[in-house]
């Protein structure tokens, strides 16, 4: 495994033990993490680098470092100007995986509406 997908599911785990330490001091009850095995995570993170979104042969291909290259469809389009800093891949209970782009654009963004009428 890639070692910035390991770091994030490390401080996942420590986050996660300090929330239930936090609860545990306001006078609830609370147990203990599980143990879960590498087969029961449906989820992972490449953080930075480790990926790269390629067109090959026509087809849009994600290349995932210590992994493969991945065929995947675009539900819609990356703007041109994002860059993308993060994947998410994570597995849904059908089986079907889906990749998640955490992009960064250089446009602000867009104003709050308003709640008026509400």
């Amino acid at each position: 495994m890639y070692s910035k997908v390991l770091q994030p599911t490390v401080m996942r785990i420590a986050r996660n033990i300090t929330a239930l330490g936090e609860l545990k001091e306001q006078g609830y009850t609370v147990g203990g993490l599980r143990w879960k095995s590498p087969r029961e995570f449906r989820s992972f993170t490449y953080n930075q680098s480790g990926f790269e979104l390629d067109k090959k042969g026509g087809q849009t291909v994600l290349s995932m470092s210590k992994l493969a290259d991945l065929p995947i469809e675009l539900h819609r389009p990356l703007p041109d100007d994002a860059i993308v800093k993060e994947v998410t891949l994570t597995k849904e209970k059908t089986g079907e995986w889906f990749a998640i782009f955490g992009i960064e654009m250089g446009t602000e963004s867009p104003a709050k509406p308003s709640l008026r009428g509400y």
